[in-house]
């Protein structure tokens, strides 16, 4: 029920209660809550793991927390992190939510969870990283990363980011009057401190003045949680939020345009493989659609148990779902109902690869013998400057690791072209400026995400005299890979 009135000159809308099961968590203590999200953690860890090692550690970590034996459950877990130094992803989200449960020494879990964060986009990590910089002594260091990960992530019911939201702003040090988010149907959702008089917001649009929401006067649990209907569903409208002049945290949100959907897709004969991840909700599993290229569609849902990461698989076999042609289209259907293709979509299958009227030609076995020799011969037939292009967007070590991969394997006649297309990644944005302002790349950077096939053309047209060889930004190349390349390329006179 919202009814409408009018007040300080502009609309005036009634907020609705949050439900009963919204409001009970907050009956539970942090400690209970914390020990069931890492025991949540756990499971999914050990049902998206392959590592039969990793199995057998998390499950001894389970057993001995569920007995709660934390310092057992602990003992376990720093055994696998010291012999399982490749399973770094998978352990150390559990690690740092298990020093957290511990609270003995916040400087570690919070080294742990920021190692995590790297990895993959966790709301309860993120929310925990503000929690030990709290614990720290750190309240605006504090503020600041609870503000970006309300902005970053949807705010789900029960979860850790809604409770963490709730300590940080009743922090002395902070003075917060609430704080705002999004929950994952859009709603805006939030918290008013208990010590807030008013019960009234003051919404902007985009830096102009929008309307006033009242909210109801109600008290559950101590808390003060409310939620209403967002008045601006646009993408690209700025909401801030403020009760008597002073700005909720996390004010200033704004719904990201792609939602930081992240996914990668390969072919093997006609069955599509691969895994989608949507960053601003990752714990939810994915719709998706796939389309040939005479716009003939089938519809695909992600499995129901994620890979570490968050990264959802799914699978299609093209043949058998009607689908013909070698250029197919891979989206996501988003939160707010559009479907965005994925960033290395479309796919072209090998068949598309080939120059017309020309049969596939198999790169030479590598051996030191037999390869080198070719290579004069390559080279001399080509003196043109080639531009490696490698559009980016999200996963900063293994972009990162690409670049340095690259840059160590090419000589003078080859320069590396990095297209930063719109990363929400502050460290990622560093390095490559970094990187370019030691002039080891050029780089090219988009205003909003484009998508992997505009980023390339992009950078096609920066040099078009140029050879041109495209690498996704997980790619790692060693030895001689890009003369290689060029003595296939360029074997045949015509």
């Amino acid at each position: 029920m919202k009814p409408s009135g009018k007040g300080h000159g502009q609309d005036l809308n009634l907020a609705g209660a949050l439900t009963a099961e919204d409001v009970s968590q907050g009956d539970a203590s942090f400690h209970s809550q914390l020990r069931v999200a890492v025991l949540e953690a756990l499971d999914e860890a050990l049902r998206g793991t392959a590592s039969l090692s990793v199995a057998r550690s998390l499950r001894e970590v389970r057993d001995a927390l569920r007995a709660d034996a934390l310092e057992t459950a602990l003992r376990h877990l720093d055994r696998a992190w010291r012999c399982l130094p490749q399973e770094t992803a998978t352990l150390a989200p559990i690690y740092g939510r298990l020093l957290m449960l511990e609270a003995r020494d916040d400087d570690a879990a919070l080294r742990l969870l920021q190692r995590a964060i790297d990895f993959s986009p966790d709301p309860d990590v993120a929310a925990l990283i503000a929690l030990a910089l709290l614990r720290l002594q750190r309240p605006e260091d504090a503020r600041r990363q609870l503000q970006a990960t309300l902005r970053q992530y949807c705010v789900v019911s029960g979860g850790l980011l809604r409770r963490i939201a709730g300590q940080v702003m009743q922090h002395p040090a902070i003075g917060a009057p609430g704080w705002i988010g999004r929950a994952p149907n859009l709603d805006l959702v939030g918290e008013l401190s208990p010590d807030e008089t008013a019960n009234v917001l003051d919404i902007r649009v985009d830096g102009q003045p929008a309307f006033t929401q009242l909210l109801r006067n109600t008290s559950r649990a101590g808390r003060r949680d409310f939620s209403f209907q967002s008045p601006q569903r646009s993408l690209d409208a700025q909401l801030e939020v403020s009760s008597r002049g002073v700005p909720l945290l996390g004010s200033g949100l704004r719904l990201p345009s792609d939602f930081a959907l992240d996914g990668r897709a390969e072919s093997r004969g006609r069955c599509l493989t691969g895994w989608a991840r949507i960053g601003w909700w990752p714990m939810r599993p994915l719709r998706l659609r796939v389309e040939d290229e005479d716009g003939h569609h089938a519809a695909v849902k992600s499995t129901r148990v994620a890979q570490p990461g968050w990264r959802w698989p799914f699978q299609i076999e093209l043949r058998a779902a009607g689908l013909r042609g070698n250029r197919i289209d891979v989206s996501a259907q988003l939160p707010d109902g559009r479907w965005q293709p994925l960033p290395d979509s479309p796919l072209l299958l090998e068949p598309a690869v080939r120059l017309a009227g020309r049969h596939p030609v198999r790169l030479p076995k590598w051996s030191a013998r037999s390869s080198r020799p070719r290579l004069g011969r390559a080279l001399s037939q080509n003196d043109r400057q080639t531009d490696v292009i490698i559009p980016v967007y999200r996963g900063r070590e293994a972009t990162l690791a690409c670049i340095d991969a690259v840059l160590a394997t090419i000589h003078n006649t080859a320069r590396v072209v990095v297209v930063d297309d719109a990363t929400d990644d502050p460290a990622l944005i560093s390095a490559l400026d970094t990187l370019a302002a030691d002039n080891r790349i050029t780089l090219l950077r988009n205003t909003k995400n484009e998508g992997f096939v505009a980023s390339v053309n992009r950078a096609l047209r920066l040099h078009p005299t140029h050879d041109a060889v495209l690498l996704n930004s997980d790619t790692l190349v060693f030895d001689d890979w890009l003369m290689r390349l060029r003595a296939a390329a360029y074997r045949s006179s015509n």
